[in-house]
């Protein structure tokens, strides 16, 4: 229902290049260009301001894009809407996820829902946490399955598992021949011994010495393991970064470094050969995975669905 103009603008202000934006939509830049020039003589206004790189929208812009994310949200709303009355026989759902959830933990979950409903299609998106929680923001996305804390002001939450955050350390690291008594294994962990009460901990404090894999500002385990090493009175040595916690732990596997990781991520890592593991004396060393949605938007069955599945599935 929205104009194909609108479609053009959103696209420029995501991407902030008339290249990259033409290229996305399959149309040559000067028939895009053309097209943002028409539209700024109708309203009397620059949408974006060209002498920066990368282009930047301009007051006019901004208000313009507001207006058409409230259009297109509307819009599927409305598409929802209409389609949930044809009973999932045909519609749309959008749903995001960080690396590890769209490659690991999303293909089951896709396989069941797509063999209930085959009219049903599906856009993924894989993203980091903030990107993400933006595109849910803008009514980009449907759902979102990830761990990280949204803002329960603006989401709306639904828990499927928690996971315990451990610290993934080398083989042939030093540090672990005194610590023999606390280590964990793989097959430790595939039969959940670090849950019981049992099992030893250790004060993250030990391994500061040591250094360590981090992921990029953006991701819920940063975030999360500069809390754990600031609780244990040190700053981290950081010898690398990455986008991705498969990543790191893989990293860690090639012993390039100390990493935090999670017992999901290492039972469904189908890797040949595992790090030692430690199980952390702090209770911050645990987050919740959910599936997150925003709040006051029309949810569809087909999202509602999708849900359910998911929570059959665990």
């Amino acid at each position: 229902m929205y104009s194909q103009n609108v479609n053009y603008v959103l696209t420029i202000a995501e991407e902030r290049s008339f290249s990259k934006a033409a290229k996305k939509l399959y149309i040559s830049q000067p028939a895009l260009s053309t097209a943002i020039l028409k539209i700024e003589k109708e309203i009397g206004s620059k949408l974006f301001d060209r002498s920066t790189s990368p282009i930047q929208l301009s007051e006019a812009g901004k208000a313009y894009i507001n207006t058409a994310r409230k259009m297109v949200t509307l819009e599927k709303d409305l598409n929802n809407y209409l389609m949930d009355l044809a009973e999932l026989k045909t519609g749309k759902l959008s749903v995001g996820g960080t690396h590890f959830f769209v490659s690991c933990f999303l293909p089951s979950i896709l396989s069941i829902y797509s063999e209930k409903h085959p009219g049903i299609e599906i856009e993924i998106f894989e993203r980091n946490s903030l990107e993400l929680e933006q595109l849910l923001l803008d009514g980009t996305m449907d759902l979102i399955v990830d761990c990280y804390p949204f803002n329960m002001d603006l989401f709306s939450i639904v828990n499927i598992f928690h996971e315990t955050v451990l610290l993934a350390v080398p083989k042939n690291f030093s540090i672990n021949n005194q610590l023999r008594d606390f280590q964990l294994s793989y097959d430790d962990i595939e039969n959940n011994r670090h849950l019981s009460k049992d099992c030893p901990v250790l004060d993250l404090n030990v391994f500061k010495d040591e250094p360590f894999l981090f992921l990029k500002q953006g991701n819920h385990m940063h975030d999360l393991a500069v809390k754990l090493c600031k609780n244990s009175d040190f700053e981290p040595k950081i010898k690398m970064i990455f986008d991705q916690l498969m990543t790191t732990y893989s990293m860690t596997v090639a012993n390039l470094g100390v990493s935090f990781t999670t017992d999901i991520i290492v039972k469904y890592c189908n890797l040949a050969s595992h790090p030692v593991f430690y199980k952390l004396d702090t209770p911050m060393a645990y987050r919740k995975s959910s599936i997150t949605y925003k709040k006051n938007k029309y949810l569809s069955k087909a999202a509602q669905e999708f849900i359910k599945v998911v929570q059959e599935s665990i």
